[in-house]
């Protein structure tokens, strides 16, 4: 019997083994790093490769500590170049939140930290805009470049909302004035005064005007999380708020993009994403693999995932998905903080990482500082659009300190995505000694999976490629990722779209879609790489001037249909079909075209019925597409 229950724990020992996919790293990678904050409010931080070496480095906003760079090395180490790099801020300057993105499309990304601007005893600072110089330093540039607003801000996001190729920046602000309801000396309600949201247009020269009021999203509600995105794929960038107080103040929302008109309109209540709760952060991941967006956003409480249905409304999939995270034990509520959505297993599917972090509120009196531990979450992607939490044996639980921002990235490209978790100090006494009171760097070490990673670079797009979706096709399915400026809690993930591939060697096709509309296509994509994808100019300039009066007949077709074009030169062509799943089904010899009217038949017997996507190449390069529809008799 003794050895029957040796072999069972040895047994259930290596099932827990074989399940911890994380491992906590920070001090032994010299990451030394703690917010300091008396508000308890916040903490963010930015991955993003500021010396342009290849390797994704790490900023963290420090509160009323100093803010820290970190160099990865590439050697699995980082180096603290705070000072060498020109980020030594005054002690009296607050941060919380911090992006990352190229306002001047020079290559490099510049730094954008929010602030608490002009409240309580701290300087009377606006936000900053550090310029990266290109060389490893940076240079403050916010006065010069017109980030001259004093408020309290929080979360900030880059995106380019007028479609100009330059990034803009919208900073979700907190409060100007507190003020509570009190019912004999108990809190029943919040009454402060915020301070409104701002919108940065760039102006193309290092300088920014701020537009806020005429954009009309100049929000008026308690600001903690934000992010641009395009929610529902019209190739524009949207702006997702997180507010706190939203059950007494204005919720948070969602403001649709007009373009071409430069302004937005607030859909939160006709869309659903209206909740009135105290939003803390956004995730942005299509979960359900229906090729749009969803969000989760954070809470005291319970939180909310909004599935998008598709048809500019959304669905609270909260329950139905198993995400709630709302308790700490059976009468202390969960605060959520950051919140990613990531493959961090690599089996197609997104997760969900939640970073907690117990928030003091008048219920805590008399509570034992044990009962107020908020240990971080990882919801597991079922496959059938149900998660599982699996935290504890992933190891990503942390320490149940108070967690704020968090970001995701594949430090060391070995293919698979590591977590950022900032961590506060608010009253550290508290705590136990043993346990370090440090912000936490999780290392993913799952092994024997593949893997795809795509960093994109624009050219008529922003240079970061910002607000551009990419589409991943394996067999059936598409998988979605969106890069944004700037999301979760005060913070910005690596802006590489991480693609977890499970046992697959290739990707059949990447479908990139700029912002803007732009389609490029690759096909047969091998697995297990870092692929840099610039924006092509096909079928903007150079093709235009190739190939003219396109047409695609019988359409629908049954055995055969034609593509007839005029070419302006004498080049050789050939036609490839794709089915919507982004797989090669048929195509033709390369053919030598005479000057003038050309045809191109495509056999079509063979298909099914369905819609097909027709490219016509010229040697690889794509020169214009067509859409094709297949009805056999």
């Amino acid at each position: 019997m003794k050895k029957q229950f040796l072999f069972i724990l040895t047994a259930f020992t290596a099932v827990l083994l074989h399940a911890q996919t994380f491992t906590e790293i920070a001090q032994s990678v010299g990451i030394n790093h703690v917010y300091a904050q008396s508000a308890v409010m916040g903490g963010g931080v930015a991955f993003f490769d500021y010396n342009k070496d290849g390797w994704e480095d790490i900023f963290v906003t420090g509160g009323n500590a100093p803010c820290r760079l970190y160099k990865n090395k590439g050697n699995g180490t980082f180096q603290d170049l705070t000072q060498a790099a020109g980020l030594i801020l005054a002690d009296s300057i607050y941060t919380m939140g911090a992006v990352a993105g190229d306002i001047d499309n020079d290559g490099d990304k510049d730094l954008f930290i929010t602030t608490w601007g002009k409240y309580f005893f701290y300087t009377d600072i606006p936000d900053l805009l550090f310029r990266n110089n290109g060389n490893g330093t940076f240079t403050n540039i916010s006065v010069s470049a017109g980030i001259t607003k004093k408020y309290w801000g929080a979360s900030a996001s880059f995106g380019d909302y007028d479609l100009d190729g330059y990034l803009d920046i919208y900073v979700a602000n907190y409060i100007d004035t507190p003020r509570v309801v009190l019912n004999q000396g108990t809190i029943t309600a919040y009454a402060h005064v915020p301070q409104p949201d701002l919108l940065y247009l760039n102006n193309y020269n290092n300088t920014f005007t701020e537009v806020a009021v005429n954009a009309g999203v100049a929000d008026m509600g308690i600001g903690l999380g934000v992010a641009f995105t395009d929610y529902d794929n019209d190739h524009d960038v949207d702006i997702y708020l997180a507010n706190d107080f939203g059950k007494w103040l204005k919720s948070s929302t969602m403001y649709r993009n007009n373009y071409p008109a430069n302004n937005f309109i607030d859909i939160g209540g006709t869309g659903s994403i209206n909740s009135k709760m105290f939003g803390m952060g956004v995730a942005i991941g299509d979960y359900d693999g229906d090729g749009d967006l969803d969000y989760y956003e954070t809470n005291i409480g319970r939180n909310k995932l909004y599935r998008n249905n598709g048809n500019g409304a959304f669905a609270d999939a909260t329950t139905v998905t198993g995400t709630e995270d709302a308790w700490v034990s059976p009468n202390r509520a969960a605060t959520g903080w950051g919140a990613m959505f990531g493959d961090f297993d690599n089996d197609k599917d997104v997760d969900l990482y939640v970073n907690n972090g117990y928030m003091e509120s008048g219920d805590s009196v008399n509570i034992p500082i044990s009962a107020n531990y908020n240990y971080n979450a990882l919801f597991k992607n079922n496959g059938n659009n149900t998660f599982t939490n699996i935290a504890a044996t992933a190891g990503v639980a942390g320490t149940g300190y108070l967690g704020r921002g968090s970001a995701m990235a594949d430090y060391d490209k070995d293919g698979d995505l590591d977590i950022f978790s900032v961590v506060e100090d608010y009253f550290p006494e508290n705590y136990p000694a043993n346990v370090p009171l440090k912000s936490q760097f999780f290392k993913n070490t799952i092994t024997g999976t593949k893997w795809l990673e795509v960093k994109l670079v624009g050219t008529y797009c922003n240079k970061d490629g910002y607000g551009s979706h990419i589409m991943a096709y394996i067999g059936n399915k598409g998988y979605l990722r969106e890069i944004d400026g700037g999301s979760s809690h005060c913070s910005h993930n690596s802006t590489i779209a991480h693609f977890g591939l499970g046992t697959a060697t290739k990707v059949d096709s990447l479908k990139i879609v700029w912002l803007g509309g732009h389609i490029q296509m690759l096909y047969n994509v091998a697995s297990n790489q870092i692929l840099t994808v610039t924006e092509s100019l096909v079928g903007i300039e150079d093709d235009i001037q190739t190939v003219q009066d396109l047409h695609l007949f019988p359409n629908p077709a049954h055995e055969s249909a034609n593509l007839s074009f005029l070419n302006i030169e004498n080049d050789v062509f050939h036609v490839e079909v794709y089915n919507l799943f982004g797989q090669k089904v048929a195509e033709t010899i390369p053919t030598f075209c005479i000057e003038g009217k050309n045809y191109i038949t495509i056999e079509t017997a063979h298909l099914v019925n369905g819609m097909y996507h027709i490219a016509l190449l010229k040697g690889d390069r794509m020169v214009a597409t067509q859409k094709l529809s297949v009805m056999q008799k």
